[in-house]
This record gives C-alpha cells, structure tokens and sequence, in this order.
C-alpha cells in the first residue's frame, strides 16, 4: 500500500511532504467530483449539478498531472484551491439548494485542505477568502432564495445530504490520514536520524576519553621519560666524574708511594698509603652502590623476605664501623630492641651501611652516632633509626635529596666524598620491603634517618 502511495502521490526523496499531501488532495478532489457527479444525476438534480462535478473532474486531472510531472507546488495550490472556494463551491451551493444542500460538508473539507496544505502568507489568504466567500453566498441566500436550485424533493435532498456526508468523512479521513502517515514517518525518519546521532556522540565522546586517557598516559610516559633522562645523565655523571676522580687519586698516591719507596721514605708511604686505603674504601662503597641501584633499577634484585633479628644485624654492623668511627673519635653507640621483622637482609644490610657510614662521615670528631630501634605495635611496624650530631642538611637539600637528577652530594667532615646515590638507594630498597624513609635535621645540629619495617607474624611468613 505505501509503495501504490508513493507511486501515485509521488517519491519522498523528490517531493516535500506539503507536495505530496497537495498531490493527494488534487487526486481525492477527482474522486470526490466523480462521486458527486454520478451521485447528483443519480438524485435526478438539475443539469448544472453535474456540469460541475464534471468540470471538477477535468480541473482536478489537470492540475494533478501538473502538480506530479512538472513538479509545480506553489501554482496548483493557488489555482486548485482558489477554484475550489471562488467556483465550485459557489456552483455547487447554487446548484444543490444552497446552505440546505451537501454545500457545507465540501466547505469543511475545503477548509482542511487549506489548513493541510498551504503555508505562509498563501494560507491566510485563503482561509480569509474561504470566509469572505461563504459569508457571502449566506447573504447572497438570504437576500435571493429564489436563485437556488431546490432538490426535486425532500427524499432527495437527504440522500444527497447522507451521501455528501459519507464521502466527506471519508475522503476528510483519507486526506488527513496521509497528511499524518507522512508526519509520522517524518518523525520516526528524525527519531532514527536522532539515535544515529546520539549513538555517533556517545562513539566521540569514547574516542574523546580514550584520547584523553592516551594524553594521560603520554604525559605519564614523558614525565617517566625526563625523569629516567634525569636519572641516566645523573647515572653517567656518577661514574664519570665520581669514579674517575678516586681512580686518579689512587693512580696519583701509587706513584707517590713508589717514589717514596725509592728515596726510603717510610713515613711518607704512610702517609700516603692512609690516603690510598680512604680513596678505595669511598670508591668500593660506591661501587657497590651503584651494583645495587642498578639491579633495582632493571628489576633484577630478587626481593626474598625472611624473619630478621633486628638486634642482631644492628650490633654487627656497629663493629663492622668501629674502626672508621675510631679514626675520627666518634662514639658509635648501638640501642637495639630485642625484636624480629619481616624483610630481605641483603636490603636490609644495604640500607644500614649507606645510613650509619653517613652518619659518620657527616659528624664531625669527637661526636656521636646512635643506632636504635623503636617498635610500633599498633601498626605492626619497627621504627629503625641512625642518629648523629653532625652538620645537618638544609631544608633546601631536604626537599629534594632523594631526587637523582639533582646533585645534593656534600663533603664530609674530613673531606669525604659522596654520590648522593646511596640514599635513593635506600628509599628504594626500604620501599621494596613494605616501609617508608624519614628523614629529620637541622643545620648545624645533626640529622636522624630512620625508616620502618613490618614485624614478623605468622601470616606475613606465610
């Protein structure tokens, strides 16, 4: 049925909606006038009747044809409307008794046509000359009754009446029937168009945040990026810098000692050999460090926890230091607490080296380094901490000691060197072990490092 409708009232994809209603309308207009036409003879009304009905037809036809093939809009509503309120409702209201007649049900149908098909400025004139022409034919009635052509009789009359009404209803139906198929189809076009839009939003607002989550994660990558440029230019700083200048210094002393050697001079090679022994020992430690923070940096230290007695590492690394803290007076003082946690050793080991060897190269003779430890059972932690009086840090070193792209290496207080690597080491290794790095000091006045462990339990062994 809508392809027939299509067919006849022409394509939506080359006709407006108003253009295929007025081409409908031109078709009912045909039928209704053929109705009429048969109808009125039927009734036996007077010649004129079906003069009408008949130039109706011919006039319908025609602009229908030319409404459809020549694809005229504007015209045909003009023309076939204007001769449906100027002419065929004047000749039919003469023709079938006047306002007793079937006149006023093809006024109404006139009228929706109107309302349905015309639009603008064309509309308001022919709702106004639909009015003005119908008042008119009233007055014209009233003032002239005996111009109307009477029904032959009253049985007539009300069959014309009946039959005027049913079509009226029915092609009125029809009409407007079309008018919302194609309103509707228009809408449900629009709805469709609607959730294809709707549908393509939602995809670009996916791709907007999937672009945003790549923005992210770019600006996460190129921040590890600068960060791991940092951390490889600081790297490469390290060993050329740190590592050459030891290595020329035990190149320098050797040659000196072999010279001193040759003139016999024992208190020389002494002397310099005290210097050689410093240099090694500062250049060893770095280079363990380095080993260290190297495999932690390629994933290759293999985290193994274990039960630990605190007590028991703190106590050997104090005699491990004796003699370093000996040589610049310094009391190495050990306060350990009797308990267990729950950690790598090797780690562990590393961390308590790089801490207390600080401590002491940063005190100056005659100070004091402490080793203790503080439990935290409510958080099931161990607080380990190294204490000195030594020369501190300042709050401007503080913030940004851990960061190895900056250099916050100081001399100790006999001159010694460092890298400023160990103590991200230590962040590093502590914070493979479940616990975090503190750090506390004061210019002049010295410096507390501690960090914390978790306590050795049964579940955490498991």
């Amino acid at each position: 049925m809508n392809n027939f409708l299509q067919k006849i009232i022409g394509d939506k994809e080359k006709y407006t909606l108003q253009h295929r209603i007025l081409n409908a309308s031109m078709l009912l207009a045909v039928i209704l006038n053929v109705v009429a036409s048969i109808s009125n003879y039927m009734l036996g009304l007077h010649w004129s009747a079906i003069a009408v009905g008949t130039l109706g037809i011919i006039t319908f036809l025609f602009l229908y044809f030319y409404s459809f093939y020549a694809r005229k809009y504007k015209i045909v509503v003009i023309i076939g409307l204007g001769f449906l309120i100027c002419l065929f409702i004047p000749s039919v209201w003469f023709t079938n008794g006047g306002s007793i007649g079937s006149t006023q049900y093809l006024i109404f149908l006139v009228l929706t046509g109107v309302l349905t098909i015309s639009k603008g400025k064309t509309r308001i004139i022919l709702v106004v000359l639909l009015v003005f022409v119908t008042l008119f034919l009233l007055l014209f009635e009233y003032y002239y009754p005996e111009v109307m052509v009477a029904y032959p009789n009253r049985k007539d009359n009300f069959l014309d009446l009946a039959i005027s009404f049913i079509f009226t209803v029915l092609g009125a139906t029809f009409y407007i029937n079309i008018y919302y198929q194609e309103y509707h189809a228009a809408n449900k076009e629009l709805k469709e168009k609607n959730i294809i839009l709707e549908k393509k939003q939602k995809e670009i607002t996916i791709q907007q945040n999937k672009i945003e989550n790549q923005k992210d994660e770019l600006e996460k990558k190129a921040t590890a990026l600068q960060e791991a440029i940092k951390t490889k230019d600081r790297f490469f700083s390290i060993i050329a810098h740190d590592l050459k200048s030891p290595f020329n210094a035990l190149i320098g002393f050797s040659e000196l000692i072999e010279q001193a050697a040759e003139d016999k001079d024992i208190d020389g090679i002494k002397e310099f050999n005290k210097y050689v022994l410093q240099s090694s020992t500062q250049t060893h430690k770095l280079l363990l460090n380095l080993l260290e923070w190297s495999k932690a940096q390629t994933n290759q230290t293999q985290y193994s926890p274990e039960k630990i007695e605190i007590n028991k590492i703190i106590n050997e690394h104090v005699r491990s230091f004796e003699y370093q803290a000996n040589k610049k007076n310094i009391i190495l003082k050990a306060n350990p607490m009797s308990c267990t946690v729950y950690a790598d050793i090797n780690m562990i080991n590393t961390v308590l080296r790089n801490l207390i060897s600080n401590a002491i190269k940063f005190t100056p003779k005659e100070g004091m380094v402490e080793i203790g430890v503080k439990t935290r059972h409510a958080l099931s932690l161990t607080e380990i901490y190294v204490k000195d009086n030594g020369v501190g840090i300042s709050e401007e070193n503080l913030k940004k000691m851990f960061d190895l792209g900056e250099n916050t290496s100081t001399r100790g207080t006999d001159g010694e060197k460092g890298s400023g690597l160990g103590l991200v080491l230590c962040k590093e290794l502590i914070e493979k072990n479940q616990g975090e790095l503190f750090v506390e000091s004061t210019l002049n006045k010295g410096s507390v490092f501690s960090f914390s462990l978790p306590l050795f339990d049964n579940q955490s062994s498991d």
